[in-house]
């Protein structure tokens, strides 16, 4: 039981690692290519150790 609790809190954290990439807000500025490369080069790793934890689990 404790285990399917763990791999479901690593898929949660996962997801959560993950930069939204949606819509973008009336009034907000949207991100430029840089940024969002660079928030995805540090969303990957942190993803992929979750799901690595996941798949352990």
């Amino acid at each position: 039981m404790s285990a399917s609790s763990l791999a479901g809190n690593d898929l949660a954290n996962a997801l959560f690692a993950n930069p939204y990439e949606g819509a973008q807000f009336s009034g907000y500025p949207a991100d430029d290519e840089a940024v969002r490369t660079a928030r995805h080069a540090e969303a990957i790793p942190r993803m992929t150790e979750h799901l690595d934890d996941t798949s352990s689990t």
